[in-house]
C-alpha cells in the first residue's frame, strides 16, 4: 500500500498565530498556505508554522518537509531546524532533521541561504540541485538528477535505494512502518540493494529482497526475519 497523502488548505486567523502541522507514521501531507505557499510533509514529521507582519518562520522540529514558497519581499521565508537556519529566496527545496543524522538542506530550484547558530561565517549559498549536510564548514554537493530523484521519492510514496546496504534500508522502512526488518545473520545486513520500493510496505519488500539473495522471509508479529535458506 503506497504511503497516504492528504492535501488541505490553511487559512491564518491573524498575523503572528502560530500553528502546528504533522504527520502520522507513514502518511505524507500537502499543505497550501494562504500566501500561496506549499509546506510538504513526510512521514512522522512536525513543522510549527508563525506568519507574522515581517517574517514567515518556520520550525522543523522532526522529520523533513518540502518547502514551495512563495515571493513576497516584505516578509522573508525562514526555515529553523537545530542549529541550521534556511532563508528562502522564492524557491523549492527539503529540510531534514531526524534523529541522530545531522541536519540535510536539498535544494530543488530557486536558492537558499544557509547558516548556522553560532557561526560567524558568511551564510552559504545553494542553488537548484545542490545540498549540504552537517553544520559549519560543511561542503556543498551538486547533484544529479537521478540523485536529486531518489531524494525526493516519498512525495510518490516510495524509497529509492542504489547500492545502500540492507541494513541501510530496514532503517529507511523503520521511518514509515512498525513492522521491523530483522536479519538472522549479520552478513545478510550488508548486501547491498537497488532498486525503488513502496515506503510503507516492508513486507513486499522483504520478500523482493529473499527472492534476489536467496533467503526466506518470515513474518512474527511485528517483525519479518529474515535468514538464509537451510
Amino acid at each position: 500500500m503506497a504511503a497516504s497523502v492528504a492535501a488541505g488548505l490553511l487559512i491564518w486567523p491573524g498575523l503572528g498565530s502560530a500553528r502546528t502541522l504533522e504527520t502520522r507514521l507513514g502518511e505524507v501531507r500537502v499543505h497550501s498556505m494562504d500566501d500561496g505557499s506549499i509546506v510538504t510533509l513526510n512521514t512522522a514529521s512536525q513543522v510549527v508554522v508563525d506568519y507574522g507582519k515581517d517574517v514567515r518562520d518556520v520550525r522543523l522540529v522532526a522529520g523533513e518537509a518540502i518547502f514551495d514558497v512563495a515571493h513576497d519581499a516584505a516578509r522573508p521565508f525562514t526555515v529553523r531546524a537545530g542549529d541550521v537556519r534556511v532563508r528562502a529566496i522564492g524557491t523549492s527545496f527539503l529540510v531534514r532533521a531526524l534523529e541522530g543524522q545531522p541536519p540535510e538542506v536539498v535544494v530543488r530550484e530557486g536558492a537558499v541561504d544557509v547558516s548556522w547558530r553560532g557561526a560567524e561565517n558568511q551564510p552559504l549559498r545553494l542553488v537548484g540541485r545542490q545540498r549540504v549536510v552537517g553544520g559549519p564548514g560543511a561542503k556543498v554537493e551538486a547533484l544529479a538528477e537521478d540523485r536529486l530523484a531518489r531524494e525526493l521519492a516519498w512525495l510518490d510514496g516510495r524509497l529509492a535505494f542504489e547500492g545502500d546496504t540492507l541494513a541501510q534500508a530496514a532503517a529507511a522502512f523503520a521511518r514509515y512502518s512498525e513492522i521491523r526488518l530483522v536479519f538472522e545473520d549479520p552478513g545478510i545486513a550488508e548486501e547491498r540493494v537497488t532498486g525503488l520500493f513502496v515506503s510503507t510496505d516492508p513486507v513486499g519488500f522483504a520478500q523482493a529482497v529473499a527472492s534476489a539473495f536467496d533467503l526466506e522471509a518470515k513474518t512474527y508479529g511485528g517483525e519479518v526475519r529474515l535468514h538464509r535458506r537451510r
